[in-house]
């Protein structure tokens, strides 16, 4: 599989794991809405160039955002040509924040040393620390980690 087809597939994941309440198709754009929680959630990602006006896509948008209040979110994937959205954007003020960077690794691949500045080893746990139950949870542990 080609590294363009995998990172198609991992935007395609990603935004399944956090699907918002409402999702648009748009002339080659998503727009996606969940009142205001999560950018992610409520952003428009350009999936293909389409056939309308840049401009008038760019306002269509604003506009459905606007009916929303909520703010006007692009996110720009790797994996598409974003230059001339990218300029016209900033022509409107917009700017760039939050890069995120998606890094894969074959599950294959051997590790690195934890000697090479890793904290210690990697260790999988079947079971929840005894510390990560949650009041109104049942009583039952949830497993969260976050670094």
């Amino acid at each position: 599989m080609a590294d363009q087809d995998l990172a198609g597939r991992i935007e395609r994941i990603s935004a399944a794991t956090w699907p918002p309440i409402e999702e648009w198709q748009y002339d080659g754009w998503v727009l996606r809405f969940a009142r205001g929680y999560t950018r992610r959630c409520n952003s428009i990602t350009p999936v293909e160039r389409g056939t309308r006006p840049l401009a008038d896509k760019i306002a269509a948008c604003e506009a459905a955002y606007a009916a929303r209040h909520i703010p006007v979110v692009f996110r720009l994937p790797s994996t598409i040509a974003t230059e001339e959205l990218d300029g016209a954007l900033a022509e409107r003020n917009y700017y760039s924040a939050d890069k995120t960077s998606i890094r894969v690794m074959a599950l294959d691949a051997t590790l690195p040393d934890p000697g090479g500045g890793l904290p210690g080893p990697v260790a999988l746990d079947h079971q929840p620390a005894g510390d990560a139950a949650v009041p109104g949870a049942g009583g039952r542990p949830i497993a969260a980690r976050i670094r």
